[in-house]
C-alpha cells in the first residue's frame, strides 16, 4: 500500500510523486545533481527530468531495493537501469552528515511521519542538515499528505520550513498532497517560467506528459507563496528533535479522525491563496497573459470546484471579463445552457478580443455544426470572428 508503479503496456500516467522531482527543476532549471530521500517504488525517480546528470538515492531498507529489482522486467520505466541513479543504503541523516557533496536539489519523501526511521526526517535539525548540503541557490522539497496531519501540524510544518529556509512555497499537485519548497535564494517559479519559458522549453514533451505544459499549470498547483506561508504559520510551534510533534501527534489525529479532508484544506488555505488575492503577483503586473479559463478547468479536474468559483469572483472584482467566461463554462457543465450562453455573450461584449469566450460559446454547438445544422446568427458571427487555437479546434 506504500507505493505503486506503471507496468509495461500500460498507458502513460500522471502521478503526484513523479512531480516531486520535477518541481525543483521548475524552480532551478539548471539543476544537475539531485538527492532523493526514500526509493519507494521509484515513481519519484521516474519523474527526474533528463537534464539532471546525477541522482543519488538514500534508502533505509535494503529489501525495498530488492523488491524493485525483482520486478524490473515488468516495469514501464526501471529506475535501477538509469545510469544516473546511485543508491545508498543508509539513514538519510547519517548519509547527509557523512557526505561532503553538495546538491542542487534535495527531495525528501520518507514514509509516514509517525514511523520509526522516518519521524526524525520532519524536524528542524534534519532540514538544517539538508540545507548545509545544498548549493547556494539549491532547493529542498518536503512531501506531506494531509491524511496524516491536522491544522496544527500543518502550521508547524510550515513554521519549521520557515525556521530553516529564507524562502518557502507550498504546492498542491493532488487533492491532499502538499509539496513544501524551500531555498536560501528567492523562489520566483512562475515569474521565471513566464519570462524565460524554462524549463518547459528545454523539453516540452517530457513536462507535458508530467502534467506541466504551461505556467498556468504551476499556478494551479501553487497554494501559498512565501508571504502567505509566513502569515499562515505565525505563532505555530517548530518541530524539533526534542519536541517532535510529527512523531507524537500524527498517529493520534489519524486515530481520532481529525486529519484534514479536501474541503477542509481548501477552507483552511483559502485566505492565503495568491490565486484568490486581487493584489497578489498573479493579478498585479504578471509578465504574461494568463489563461484563467484553462486554470479553472484544471481546478475542476482536481475536484477543487470551490477554488475555481472563488477565482471567478476574484476576476469579477478585478473587472476581468474572464470571470464571466469561467462562470459561463461552469454553468454549462451544470446543465444550465441558457444562462451559460448569456454570460458568455456578456463576456464577449466586455472583451471583444476574447477568443476564450468565443470558444466557450461555440463549444456546445460543435456537434450540431459537424452535422451541418444551421446555427443562430450570433453563433455564425462567432464562427467568423474566432481566432487562435480556438479556431483550429473548431475546424478540427
Amino acid at each position: 500500500p506504500e507505493a505503486s508503479t506503471n507496468l509495461k503496456g500500460a498507458p502513460p500516467y500522471q502521478h503526484n510523486q513523479r512531480l516531486l522531482s520535477a518541481l525543483p527543476i521548475l524552480a532551478r532549471p539548471d539543476t544537475e545533481e539531485m538527492l532523493i530521500v526514500g526509493f519507494g517504488a521509484g515513481a519519484t525517480l521516474e519523474g527526474v527530468p533528463p537534464s539532471v546528470k546525477r541522482i543519488d538515492v538514500v534508502e533505509l531498507e535494503p529489501e525495498v531495493i530488492e523488491a524493485n529489482r525483482s520486478m524490473s522486467e515488468e516495469r514501464q520505466i526501471d529506475p535501477l537501469a538509469d545510469p544516473r541513479v546511485h543508491v545508498y543504503i543508509n539513514d538519510a541523516r547519517s548519509a547527509l552528515s557523512l557526505t561532503g557533496k553538495n546538491y542542487d536539489a534535495i527531495v525528501s519523501q520518507p514514509s509516514h511521519p509517525w514511523t520509526a526511521g522516518a519521524s526524525h526526517l520532519y524536524t528542524r535539525e534534519f532540514m538544517q542538515i539538508a540545507k548545509e548540503r545544498l548549493t547556494d541557490d539549491g532547493v529542498y522539497l518536503q512531501w506531506m499528505n494531509t491524511q496524516f496531519i491536522d491544522e496544527n501540524l500543518l502550521r508547524s510544518l510550515c513554521a519549521t520550513m520557515l525556521d530553516v529556509f529564507d524562502h518557502v512555497r507550498v504546492y498542491q499537485w493532488d487533492a491532499q498532497v502538499l509539496f513544501f519548497l524551500g531555498s536560501s535564494q528567492p523562489l520566483d517559479v512562475e515569474l521565471d517560467m513566464a519570462r524565460t519559458g524554462r524549463p518547459l522549453s528545454d523539453n516540452p514533451r517530457f513536462y507535458r506528459e508530467m502534467g506541466v505544459g504551461s505556467v498556468e499549470d504551476a499556478i494551479v498547483a501553487l497554494t501559498m507563496d512565501h508571504e502567505n506561508v509566513a502569515a499562515f504559520a505565525r505563532g505555530a510551534e517548530v518541530i524539533t528533535d526534542d519536541f517532535n510533534l510529527m512523531a507524537t501527534q500524527s498517529a493520534k489525529v489519524m486515530d481520532a479522525n481529525e486529519t484534514i479532508g479536501i474541503l477542509e484544506l481548501f477552507a483552511l488555505l483559502q485566505p492565503f491563496d495568491p490565486l484568490l488575492q486581487p493584489g497578489s503577483f498573479i493579478h498585479a503586473g504578471f509578465p504574461a497573459d494568463l489563461d484563467f479559463t484553462y486554470v479553472s478547468r484544471r481546478l475542476e479536474r482536481l475536484f477543487l470546484r470551490q477554488r475555481a468559483i472563488e477565482l471567478a469572483n476574484t476576476l469579477l472584482d478585478l473587472r476581468n471579463p474572464e470571470g464571466l467566461v469561467m462562470i459561463g463554462v461552469g454553468q454549462g457543465l451544470q446543465g444550465d445552457v441558457q444562462e451559460s450562453q448569456r454570460n458568455l455573450l456578456r463576456a464577449i461584449e466586455a472583451d471583444p478580443t476574447s477568443d476564450a469566450a468565443r470558444y466557450a460559446l461555440l463549444r456546445p454547438w460543435l456537434s450540431r455544426l459537424a452535422r451541418g445544422e444551421d446555427p443562430p446568427q450570433r453563433i455564425r458571427e462567432t464562427l467568423e470572428s474566432i481566432g487562435g487555437t480556438g479556431a483550429i479546434t473548431v475546424q478540427a
